[in-house]
């Protein structure tokens, strides 16, 4: 099952979405929010995360790198492994702070969730205990 069309089709779908919104954080070429469409606190949120100067870009090049690796189908565990925090980040800023934009979080949410459970091998050494 490890290469099969329909995860083949996610891996692909999702290195998509991930190098799309990656290449965006370096050449804002996707429209940004309006500031008056934002809740205080997401607007707030988002701002703090502008100010602090290097969070869009790593997360841009987390999104970049994961993508390439997932395109490739090269070391997809540890694409995920490196995204899933970020895209849990999204997912619940969303839930919380936007929920009218909680769309394209969850669709990646999903993908990755997915992805990690046809990988789910990869991953076993992770939840075993020590010794056994």
């Amino acid at each position: 099952m490890k290469n099969s069309k329909f995860e083949m089709v996610v891996r692909y779908l999702l290195a998509l979405i991930l190098g799309v919104f990656g290449v965006d954080k370096f050449l804002h070429f996707m429209p940004k929010p309006e500031a008056d469409s934002l809740s205080a606190e997401a607007g707030a949120y988002l701002g703090a995360l502008n100010e602090s100067g290097f969070i869009f870009p790593f997360i841009g090049v987390v999104f970049v790198v994961s993508a390439v690796l997932l395109a490739a189908n090269r070391a997809v565990g540890f694409a995920l492994v490196i995204v899933a925090p970020i895209v849990v980040n999204i997912l619940v800023y969303h839930v919380m702070l936007d929920p009218a934009g909680v769309g394209p979080g969850a669709l990646v949410s999903v993908l990755v969730a997915v992805l990690a459970w046809m990988r789910m091998n990869t991953f076993r050494p992770l939840f075993e205990t020590a010794g056994g």
